[in-house]
């Protein structure tokens, strides 16, 4: 007739059934007949392949479903201090930032996320950044970065140093905070302080070179005592190369 309306929801598909523009319940796959003389029935399909819910209310949605919303849907719910791992049939495929709340088809892919609180650290596992590295995800959720042998990373949250880091990889979130890794070489490095110009107690001048030798032994000093340890360890150099030139040879 021609006041019923025939939907049919296919396999891969969810329909969202709307009454005067209004959420009333969700249609499994199937072919169904309604009566609406008045064209008040709308019926929006979703396909569930990807999983992610595409909807741009999916707050009210979850809110008219209420406790059956778990029977349609995961429910992904990040805290403003958690990273959500989104995982789809066991294999890590992205991560969700601090407050995100989306929803997810139940049917075809398993989805699971599993929220990590940023409060009790912010490196990654070994495990969770070697995946998101795999995807190209890891640099836009991440400071990653590669202390090489010989040198000391330094942790910065904020602004303070937080830690030293040993050779290795690491990666930590960079949500909610500012998070920088500086390294500090710590093998024996060369100086010269070349083309010095100067003039001798007894009027003698003098064009100079000096090469020397340098070595961190304690990176958190070099890197918070002074602004710059190679400029400082330079102009140290310079001045102690000024006062042997000019010292009197008598005395």
């Amino acid at each position: 007739m021609f006041w019923n309306k025939r939907i049919v929801v296919g396999d891969g598909e969810r329909g969202l059934l709307y009454r005067n523009r209004r959420f009333e319940r969700v249609l499994a796959p199937g072919v169904y007949r309604m009566f609406d003389p008045w064209g008040r029935i709308e019926v929006v399909l979703h396909g569930i392949a990807s999983a992610e819910y595409a909807g741009r209310d999916a707050d009210t949605l979850a809110a008219a479903l209420g406790e059956r919303v778990h029977e349609v849907f995961s429910v992904a719910d990040v805290g403003t201090d958690e990273v959500g791992l989104l995982s789809r049939d066991g294999k890590l495929v992205d991560v969700l930032a601090p407050g995100t709340r989306k929803l997810y088809w139940k049917g075809i892919v398993r989805v699971e996320v599993e929220t990590v609180a940023l409060a009790e650290g912010l490196e990654l596992q070994a495990g969770v950044a070697r995946r998101l590295r795999q995807l190209g995800n890891l640099e836009r959720v991440a400071v990653a970065v590669v202390v090489p042998e010989e040198s000391a990373g330094l942790l910065f949250v904020d602004g303070r140093l937080e830690r030293t880091l040993a050779p290795g990889a690491y990666a930590f979130w960079n949500f909610r905070k500012d998070v920088a890794v500086e390294t500090v070489e710590l093998r024996v490095q060369s100086m010269e302080v070349s083309g010095q110009e100067l003039l001798t107690r007894d009027k003698v001048s003098l064009r100079v070179n000096l090469a020397g030798s340098i070595r961190v032994v304690d990176p958190v000093a070099a890197r918070t005592r002074v602004a710059r340890y190679g400029d400082y360890v330079y102009r140290e150099l310079q001045y102690g190369l000024r006062k042997a030139i000019g010292r009197d040879p008598a005395g």
